[in-house]
């Protein structure tokens, strides 16, 4: 992945693309993070706060793992 006669944007936009990775799959692990609140707010907003904490937890893993696997075939497209 590291190849030296890629471009710099295409090196900048594999390691964009990992960064977007690693935060799929930090979604679920660490929602109650301050850089998630956005996340937790809006998925707390669509299934209510009163929501069993099982749902909630669900939600968030399927979220986080549709973000980190976006994001895996765009860097299979891009490498």
């Amino acid at each position: 992945m590291d190849d030296p006669t890629r471009s710099p944007i295409a090196r900048a936009l594999a390691a964009t693309t990992i960064a977007f990775v690693a935060l799929g799959v930090a979604l679920p692990v660490a929602i109650d993070a301050p850089p998630f609140a956005p996340y937790r707010d809006a998925l707390d907003d669509a299934i209510g706060s009163g929501a069993d904490p099982r749902t909630r937890t669900l939600l968030f893993g399927i979220t986080g793992g549709s973000i980190a696997g976006k994001w895996v075939a765009h860097l299979a497209l891009v490498s």
